[in-house]
């Protein structure tokens, strides 16, 4: 007995990988394809491919199938664009978190800041919101805090009180009075702690001791007798 049935029309699933979305689809059309299908759901990212561009087929290119057989096409969605997070001000383990859990690279430089507290982040080479290649390395500078800056304190022996305090003012240093007896005359720097010519961070306090003046109590008195 011979069948009467048409044999399915099969043929071979041209490569359209590299080709536009809208291209390939004309591709296939033209080819006789009736059943692609294009699903969202399905794009993956691709550095090969760029944005929109046919990625591959399933079934394969080269493929024989019959002209109505689902087609996929899987459509590249571009090279994965992570948009770098702001971490300005963040604790530098919280920062390379943060940049980590986007699949960037950190590298950490640290630095003094006058305005930013030690240990936190006060810059990040690319601006917050900015979409970067996935894997590139993020430049991140930590606060040392404020740098420390060293000066010596000045002579003041001797001299006045007035002049004490605004030369140890002019190096940024503190200044506190303390007043004891002493023959020099009244108001004149006796000592000082830490003394002069000693280096000290600027912001130090210098205790400075002022003669109150010779003592007035000529030492006169009466005595008693038994």
């Amino acid at each position: 007995m011979i069948s009467s049935g048409k044999k399915e029309e099969t043929k071979a699933i041209p490569d359209v990988s590299g080709k536009d979305q809208s291209e390939a689809l004309q591709l296939l059309s033209e080819a006789g394809f009736t059943n692609v299908k294009v699903d969202k759901s399905r794009f993956e990212t691709s550095s090969e491919y760029d944005q929109d561009e046919v990625i591959r087929t399933e079934p394969s290119a080269n493929t024989e199938v019959a002209l109505d057989e689902e087609i996929n096409l899987i459509v590249s969605l571009g090279e994965n664009k992570p948009e770098v997070p702001n971490v300005i001000g963040m604790t530098q383990s919280s920062a390379v978190s943060a940049l980590e859990a986007k699949g960037l690279e950190v590298s950490v430089e640290e630095d003094y800041h006058d305005s930013t507290e030690k240990g936190k982040v006060f810059y990040q080479s690319k601006r917050a919101g900015t979409r970067v290649t996935e894997g590139s390395t993020i430049i991140i500078r930590v606060s040392k805090g404020k740098k420390q800056v060293e000066v010596t304190v000045p002579d003041i022996i001797g001299k006045s009180k007035t002049y004490a305090k605004n030369s140890l003012e002019a190096q940024q240093l503190g200044y506190r009075e303390v007043y004891q007896d002493s023959d020099l005359p009244k108001d004149t720097v006796i000592s000082c702690d830490p003394g002069s010519g000693k280096n000290v961070v600027q912001g130090t306090t210098i205790t400075v001791y002022i003669s109150r003046g010779p003592s007035t109590d000529g030492g006169t008195g009466t005595g008693s007798d038994n």
